[in-house]
């Protein structure tokens, strides 16, 4: 089994958990000829890897039954003779059929989860967006077409650290945390532009004075509520 530098610098520079889900799929094909399930980003990238490591796998199991071959024949004198002639030119680099691969598998990527080729850095960002939402509030959202357009919009008004702060904002807030118990804390609710300008300013310490604000006029709310009776 050969690991190309060309697999290593396409995949180096994805997540920790991509990479060790695709070094993994690396090694369970080229060396027990298994697959595994991957990510959408990630089996997408694999695609393009797989010809490759398929390839010298045939090219490994045709050396180990030539090898046997030539025993066979040195015993009895040697291979026999025979005419070779080319059924097919040579390979063009610039006809390289990983290269054809490559833009096949990209196309089909792109159709299955909507990301064109420029999009793809976005999208692995959406995607952390969208694990850091989930283990936040322990929900188990998943990433749709919907929710990636929306993260593409706010991205160009406002930073990542707008977004992640917005999310950490509402996790904090009481109404959310202890009345709803983060009912209303979706991926799609997170991405509002209401919601990202009311809580992207907020630190921890603004959440706790705004909470215990609310509580303070609650229990006036209620004392008057009780009098008034």
């Amino acid at each position: 089994m050969t690991i190309y530098r060309s697999f290593y610098e396409a995949i180096k520079v994805l997540p920790s958990d991509s990479q060790l889900e695709l070094f993994t799929a690396i090694y369970e094909l080229g060396l027990n000829e298994k697959t595994t399930i991957l990510s959408p980003i990630s089996s997408a990238i694999f695609e393009l890897i797989k010809p490759k490591l398929l390839s010298n796998n045939l090219r490994a199991r045709a050396g180990i039954e030539n090898g046997l071959k030539g025993k066979t024949h040195g015993h009895s004198g040697g291979r026999p003779k025979t005419k070779i002639t080319l059924s097919k030119p040579p390979i063009e680099p610039s006809k390289n059929p990983l290269d054809e691969s490559f833009k096949k598998t990209a196309e089909k990527a792109r159709k299955k989860v909507k990301v064109k080729v420029d999009e793809t850095e976005i999208y692995i960002r959406f995607e952390k967006y969208v694990a850091f939402v989930n283990k936040t509030f322990a929900r188990d959202f998943k990433v749709t077409d919907l929710t990636f357009s929306s993260f593409k919009a706010r991205m160009k008004l406002y930073s990542a650290a707008d977004l992640v702060n917005t999310v950490r904002a509402i996790a904090q807030d009481n109404y959310h945390k202890v009345e709803t118990n983060y009912l209303h804390a979706t991926v799609e609710f997170c991405l509002r532009t209401a919601k990202i300008e009311k809580y992207k300013d907020l630190t921890p310490k603004r959440v706790a004075d705004s909470n215990k604000e609310a509580k303070e006029t609650k229990q006036v709310v209620v004392h008057r509520s009780i009098v008034t009776q």
